[in-house]
């Protein structure tokens, strides 16, 4: 069984937990209760983290519930920081640490996807995290970017109404709004930033998944996960700080981490 069980945990190390899922749910079921034990909590961790991969937090949540009590105590110091993780990711939508939380988990799950070769959905989501980071912040000042108030929006912009009578920003304009309503380091990462953003976000357009015919190359996401990580993921981190999420997730886990 063991044997049979082991092309499907290996998946794991390239995140696949889907395909470890399902080639685990295919095994003849052991009449030795001790191993069908052992095939019952791979199959259903795997169900989990494939769960969690496609953010169903909920369904990753309730399904490693059921599991905890049979991880051992070798496994604590990773199972913990996991269900940690899991609760903010599920807090109420009211939650402070909620969005930041999502954040974060975003930014992991590009990193998964780039890690399996798929670099156009790693550099999609990386275009939602900018995206949505500017969004979160300038919620925390009241301000939505569906809809924006004249009073919100400085003269230097000049954004107007869409046929439906609503103002709106974009990625670009989303980053100078939170500059202005935020000032601080905010401001200070948009000064800094805004030629390296535009440059980056280029490569991106020109990709499939956005508005060109072009493959995003292995090259492509390496820079755009360069300036990410050096340039966006300590202000999310500040500002995650600052909104009570003190400790950022783990990555997913790449080996078992239950005990035969």
């Amino acid at each position: 069984m063991r044997r049979g069980m082991q092309p499907f945990i290996a998946a794991w190390r390239r995140f696949a937990y889907g395909e470890a899922a399902e080639g685990l749910d295919r095994l003849a079921r052991p009449r030795d209760a001790g191993l069908r034990a052992e095939l019952q909590i791979a199959r259903g961790l795997s169900q989990a983290f494939d769960a969690w991969d496609r953010f169903d937090h909920a369904a990753a949540c309730e399904q490693l519930e059921r599991y905890r009590p049979r991880l051992g105590k070798e496994a604590g110091a990773v199972v913990g920081p996991l269900f940690t993780a899991l609760k903010h990711l599920s807090d109420e939508p009211e939650s402070p640490r909620r969005t930041p939380a999502r954040l974060w988990d975003l930014w992991l799950n590009a990193q998964r996807r780039a890690a399996q070769g798929r670099y156009d959905d790693a550099v999609a989501r990386g275009y939602r995290l900018l995206e949505w980071t500017a969004q979160w912040l300038l919620q925390t000042q009241g301000v939505d970017t569906s809809d924006l108030r004249p009073e919100q929006i400085p003269d230097s912009l000049g954004i107007n109404a869409n046929p439906d009578g609503k103002r709106q920003a974009g990625l670009r304009n989303a980053w100078e709004l939170a500059a202005h309503h935020l000032g601080g380091e905010v401001q200070a990462f948009v000064e800094a930033e805004r030629s390296h953003m535009l440059e980056q976000l280029k490569k991106r357009n020109y990709s499939i998944l956005a508005h060109g015919d072009q493959p995003i190359a292995k090259a492509d996401w390496e820079a755009f996960h360069s300036w990410i990580d050096a340039a966006l993921i300590p202000l999310l981190q500040d500002q995650a700080a600052r909104a009570g999420l003190k400790r950022l997730a783990p990555q997913l886990p790449q080996q078992p981490i239950w005990q035969s």
